[in-house]
């Protein structure tokens, strides 16, 4: 006898599927441990030191940097006040 093809076991094979296809599908672009120190001060723009990190922002006082195996985001980077805004960084797609 055959059993009916139901909604929950669909969604049960899907899910399967899903967590199955995921862990398979996924592959290691880049790995950064951000070991090596670019120093206490901020970058405010372009490149973090000699790494191939690079920041982006729209305004003052936001930057970033790689100390003590961390790389740290702020908007603390400058004497200057305070701004509203955001910082990014980001690898070229070259470091693929």
């Amino acid at each position: 006898m055959h059993e009916k093809f139901t909604i929950k076991s669909l969604a049960g094979l899907l899910f399967f599927l899903t967590f199955w296809l995921t862990s398979v599908a996924q592959v290691n672009l880049h790995s950064s441990d951000f070991n090596t120190s670019q120093g206490e001060g901020y970058t405010l723009q372009g490149a973090i030191g000699n790494t191939p990190w690079m920041v982006s922002r729209p305004g003052a006082d936001w930057g970033a940097r790689i100390h003590n195996d961390i790389l740290e985001l702020t908007n603390t980077a400058s004497a200057q006040d305070n701004a509203i805004g955001w910082v990014f960084v980001h690898l070229d797609a070259g470091e693929f």
